[in-house]
């Protein structure tokens, strides 16, 4: 019986016949601008959270860049205060950078600064340091190097005298050589060159005549 009842009856289910159309139209406009007032909300805020975390971002890359920017200016003022101008003559006769070649009449680079001065004025150590050289070439003549802390060294060129040897330790403002115009020079004059981290930099960025 159960086998035949089960063939022929219709399945339990059962509930209110509604049609398709019979649905109010206006009711699913409501419901779908709820939607979509709901998703817009979501995007809203969304795009809110977005923008805080870009906001965040450009304000912690700009604190570290004047952080940054303070340490730099505060390792300057330091050099600043303690840095000694390399010899009595304060005349600068050629400045750092590009310039025409004296001997060439071409453009060229000119990693130091020029200082007129008569030979065998005295020459100053700019800052207490460890010479690392005492030496002479065709183009730089007689010169001396002296290393500093944080990558920095001081070079003197042209020299016509050197009183101090390679490994001794020198005082700011100690008498380290005389000026000449031995190497590559068509006077007397101190080329004093600054070198930071293997690189020469304006050595009027540190001292000033």
């Amino acid at each position: 019986m159960s086998g035949i009842i089960g063939d022929t009856v219709t399945p339990q289910v059962g509930g209110e016949y509604i049609a398709v159309h019979q649905n109010d139209p206006f009711q699913l406009i409501e419901d779908t601008k709820d939607d979509f007032e709901e998703i817009h909300s979501i995007l809203d805020e969304m795009l809110g959270r977005i923008s805080n975390t870009i906001h965040q971002a450009k304000e912690a890359s700009t604190q570290a860049a004047q952080k940054q920017a303070k340490q730099v200016e505060a390792q300057k003022q330091k050099l600043d205060s303690g840095v000694t101008w390399p010899t009595l003559s304060k005349v600068i006769s050629s400045n750092f950078g590009y310039r025409s070649d004296p001997f060439k009449s071409v453009s060229a680079f000119h990693s130091g600064i020029d200082i007129a001065a008569k030979t065998g004025d005295p020459v100053f150590a700019a800052l207490s340091g460890e010479v690392v050289a005492v030496d002479q070439q065709s183009a730089r003549g007689k010169y001396i190097v002296v290393k500093h802390p944080n990558g920095l060294e001081t070079w003197y060129m042209h020299l016509s005298g050197m009183n101090v040897s390679p490994g001794e330790k020198v005082a700011k403002g100690q008498k380290i050589g005389l000026v000449g115009s031995t190497g590559r020079s068509t006077g007397p004059h101190l080329h004093f060159q600054v070198v930071k981290q293997n690189s020469p930099v304006n050595p009027l960025t540190y001292v000033k005549p």
